[in-house]
């Protein structure tokens, strides 16, 4: 059981971080897209990690996702549409 925790850790560490930095592609685009793959990702990254059985891997993935596209858009990111999308739920 430890062991699976170790492997699920690793696993959300490395797709977060792969998936953030794939980001780079769309860093010339407008926030609105930015946006949107930002709420994609944060409805399927749940969805697949329940189905493939990794329960823990989607708070680390989430997490390091957001570190990540951070990283590569900067001051660029969609701060603001996010928050405004948040204070409404």
């Amino acid at each position: 059981m430890i062991g699976m925790n170790l492997v699920q850790i690793i696993t959300g560490l490395i797709v977060g971080i792969g998936l953030g930095y794939l980001c780079y592609y769309v860093r010339h685009t407008s926030k609105f897209v930015k946006f949107l793959i930002c709420v994609f990702m944060s409805i399927m990254v749940p969805i697949v990690s329940e189905v493939s059985t990794f329960h823990e891997s989607k708070y680390i993935c989430i997490i390091f996702f957001g570190w990540a596209c951070y990283r590569v858009w900067g001051e660029e990111k969609p701060e603001h549409e996010l928050a405004t999308l948040w204070m409404l739920f």
